[in-house]
């Protein structure tokens, strides 16, 4: 699962707010806001990745992502 820091991290790389994770996730904006303040649910935070993920945000390990395009 991916962590509070990775979120952020990703979000910085790609140049995205947490309304542009939302339009991408379906989420609520409170919802992604607890996720990065890591609070969120096993489900989220994989719909979260995932989306991320397919903007090109590679993540290694617990405290590392990489950014592919």
């Amino acid at each position: 699962m991916i962590s509070a820091i990775q979120i952020r991290m990703s979000k910085a790389a790609l140049g995205v707010s947490n309304r542009d994770i939302q339009k991408l996730t379906g989420l609520h904006f409170n919802t992604i806001n607890r996720a990065e303040n890591g609070l969120g649910k096993a489900g989220n935070l994989l719909l979260i990745k995932t989306a991320l993920e397919a903007q090109g945000v590679e993540f290694i390990d617990a405290d590392t992502v990489r950014f592919l395009h």
